[in-house]
């Protein structure tokens, strides 16, 4: 391939979140629009991020491939983990326990569970807390935990009397380490798994909801 061919650019899509720029001419596009539509993406399709795949070498057509099915990849696992939580967030919703007193904070690989008392308006107050990024997708790990961030009152406070009540039940639970060190009270680590995560991390949360009376309680007094 010469010079000018590698240098030729091609946009795909038109959205502010994304600018797929390709330059390796019309055989490399074809490969990445391919694999968009084998995950059942269109190229156009406003929810990517930005990707940059700089030319290669000239005729280095297996190794640019290689880079952008593993930036298709990584768009996937994303689009993956947003279905997830949003079946996630309905299976919450749809629970006998959650009435008008609980609320979810939905951004698609980020999601906190709490109550409307928790002083966590601005998701920087009390909550249960996980998240699926693309580093958690790279580690094939993610967190599950319980944060008292700045907007909790006396922060400082509460944390240490909710882990002298609730502490010996946490580390009782599987997997469950508290902390008790800034704003973290507690987390466990999951492994990835696409087919029953929904399930997985309902039942989880389902567990960690047992927690909130305690909670209502001491913010009672602080």
């Amino acid at each position: 391939m010469g010079a000018k061919a590698r240098e030729k650019t091609h946009y795909i899509g038109g959205s502010k979140k994304l600018r797929l720029v390709l330059s390796t001419g019309h055989f490399l596009k074809h490969r990445l629009e391919e694999g968009f539509h084998k995950i059942g993406l269109q190229p156009t399709n406003a929810v990517f991020l930005r990707l940059l795949i700089r030319p290669p070498p000239a005729g280095n057509f297996r190794g640019e491939s290689r880079v952008i099915f593993q930036k298709i990849g990584a768009l996937r696992g994303m689009k993956d983990v947003k279905n997830i939580f949003r079946v996630l967030e309905n299976r919450l919703r749809d629970a006998k326990w959650f009435d008008e007193d609980w609320d979810i904070y939905n951004r698609g690989v980020y999601l906190q569970l709490y109550k409307m008392n928790w002083h966590n308006h601005r998701q920087g107050g009390i909550h249960f807390e996980t998240y699926i990024e693309k580093p958690q997708i790279k580690q094939k790990t993610f967190p599950l935990c319980m944060h008292a961030e700045n907007d909790c009152p006396s922060q400082d406070i509460f944390i240490r009397k909710f882990l002298e009540l609730e502490g010996d039940r946490i580390k009782s639970w599987k997997g469950y380490e508290t902390a008790g060190q800034g704003y973290s009270i507690f987390q466990r680590t999951l492994p990835l798994n696409y087919k029953k995560l929904d399930q997985r991390l309902f039942e989880e949360f389902n567990q960690l909801r047992r927690l909130g009376d305690t909670v209502d309680e001491l913010l009672i007094d602080l």
